[in-house]
């Protein structure tokens, strides 16, 4: 009987958009109840393998990453170094397997940190006697690899495999400027990304004035060192506008991530050098960038990218990857 007066009381235009609002709201909240369920609250508040061994790839990465910046500050990394020792500790001290890759991963970087200042002849004080009993110097899983411009292309222009393989996160520039015709071919490669029935949501803003890309810098935080000495930055974007209904809500974020990465590829094979960078960002700084380069409300904003020449030599983070095995399943 409720239903019936219902549908007889209610017009339909509303019917339809309190249909929409009641199932938008039920994705998002399974979403939010997933999340906190099985995401780290803390670095340091988790027993959870899964969530642990992560933890550890990611404090023992942002260590490896600063040997790959134009000037690796001596002594750099302090507070970041005994964040991650704590977090080894843990590991070790739950009983799970020290010969695991992130466990190794990050003794090994603990040892090339040691070995990087070693070279510089600069005095790491106590906290070189912290770091010994964790450095494995027998590992070199960690650390970072040195290339030539030259060696760097030559795997950029081989076969597709050669290519992705060879793609690294490149965070000090050359001096040459990019051309805008570069970075438009690179856009046209790009254009062939596939997405949800062809809508192509993504826009790409390239931003080249200094004022600007410092600006940049300051809102996303995570390239100081770097990120005001590219050539250029780009912002990718999707317009939730392109998408329809309460399931397609995360469906921008998939076809703006597929979009960066053969952008990324396609600035690789230009011979580019580039490096992807987080939006993990409280609103209100969103809404700053919005401001900043005229994006509109309705675009998500899924990363930015510095880019630039490459340098005559290139250090990149050796980034070591898990085994296939671990990473697929046959059903």
């Amino acid at each position: 009987m409720l239903k019936y007066i219902y549908r007889k009381t209610v017009p339909p235009h509303i019917r339809n958009r309190i249909h929409f609002e009641t199932r938008v709201a039920r994705a998002f909240f399974s979403d939010y109840t997933r999340y906190r369920k099985y995401a780290c609250a803390s670095t340091q508040q988790t027993s959870d393998l899964k969530n642990i061994s992560a933890m550890i790839m990611m404090e023992a990465h942002k260590i490896e990453k600063a040997f790959s910046l134009p000037s690796p500050r001596p002594g750099f990394g302090f507070l970041v170094i005994r964040g991650l020792i704590k977090i080894l500790q843990q590991y070790q001290d739950l009983g799970y397997d020290c010969d695991g890759l992130e466990f190794r991963k990050a003794k090994s970087v603990l040892a090339e940190y040691l070995r990087f200042h070693d070279r510089i002849e600069y005095d790491l004080g106590t906290i070189k006697d912290e770091i010994m009993p964790w450095a494995d110097m027998n590992c070199d899983i960690g650390g970072y690899h040195e290339a030539t411009t030259e060696e760097w292309l030559k795997k950029a222009h081989g076969n597709f495999e050669q290519c992705a393989l060879s793609r690294s996160s490149v965070r000090a520039y050359g001096s040459s400027p990019i051309s805008e015709e570069t970075i438009r071919d690179a856009v046209r490669i790009a254009r062939k990304t596939p997405s949800v029935c062809n809508r192509q949501a993504w826009h790409t803003y390239i931003v080249k004035s200094l004022e600007m890309k410092e600006k940049l810098v300051e809102l996303q935080t995570g390239c100081r060192g770097f990120g005001d000495t590219a050539d250029f930055m780009a912002v990718i974007t999707t317009n939730i506008r392109s998408f329809v209904g309460p399931f397609e809500k995360n469906q921008s974020y998939i076809d703006g991530g597929l979009y960066a990465m053969s952008f990324m590829y396609a600035l690789h094979y230009k011979g580019i050098g580039a490096c992807p960078l987080h939006w993990m960002v409280p609103p209100e700084r969103s809404k700053k960038l919005r401001e900043l380069l005229g994006i509109q409300e309705s675009e998500n904003i899924i990363m930015i990218i510095s880019a630039g020449s490459l340098p005559p030599i290139l250090r990149t983070a050796k980034s070591a990857r898990h085994k296939v095995d671990g990473q697929i399943t046959f059903i």
